[in-house]
């Protein structure tokens, strides 16, 4: 499934820094985001269909974030790309910051270039009964990808930024990453 999210471009911002008197540029953004669920099973000859496993309520998203930038500034520019993966508990509703971190690039005047964010992968298993009929519960445990984030920023400057959902703004950088479950 690509997901497309394009960012409201600064168009024609020109700042001049006082000291080193360097001209900043504004940055479109796009991102498109690739995403997978595995659910695990086997095939059934007999049947001709897919039959649930052993581990068939355990289920593996992974997310890979593809990011468009394009810049307008008359000379190479550089610059620093943070971006978030968001996601929940299996079970819960809180979202908090899943998978992080930052890249550089240098990007050529007018040129669109693609940065590849590293895959996010999860794995999660939904509460379910033991068998059929059991009384015992095996609780949900993992986490679920729920969203993204990318800011773009050119000498420490927010020039552009892009989130999917777009509730995912008020949770950038603000939390520490979840841990591994």
């Amino acid at each position: 499934m690509n997901s497309r999210c394009l960012f409201l471009s600064l168009s024609a911002v020109f700042a001049f820094a006082s000291i080193a008197h360097a001209q900043m540029a504004a940055v479109s953004v796009r991102v498109e985001q690739q995403t997978k669920q595995d659910e695990p099973g086997f095939y059934s000859i007999q049947t001709g269909r897919t039959v649930p496993g052993k581990y068939h309520f355990e289920k593996t998203q992974k997310r890979t974030l593809k990011i468009f930038l394009t810049s307008s500034a008359k000379e190479d520019t550089t610059v620093k790309i943070n971006y978030t993966y968001f996601g929940h508990a299996s079970g819960g509703h809180e979202v908090v910051p899943i998978d992080q971190g930052e890249k550089e690039a240098t990007l050529k005047p007018g040129v669109t270039q693609e940065v590849d964010a590293p895959t996010s992968t999860q794995t999660y298993m939904e509460e379910h009964d033991v068998g059929k009929g059991s009384s015992v519960k095996v609780p949900a445990s993992g986490n679920k990808l729920t969203g993204y984030g990318v800011q773009v920023f050119v000498a420490d400057k927010l020039m552009g930024e892009c989130y999917e959902p777009l509730s995912m703004k008020d949770l950038m950088g603000k939390a520490p990453v979840a841990p591994k479950k």
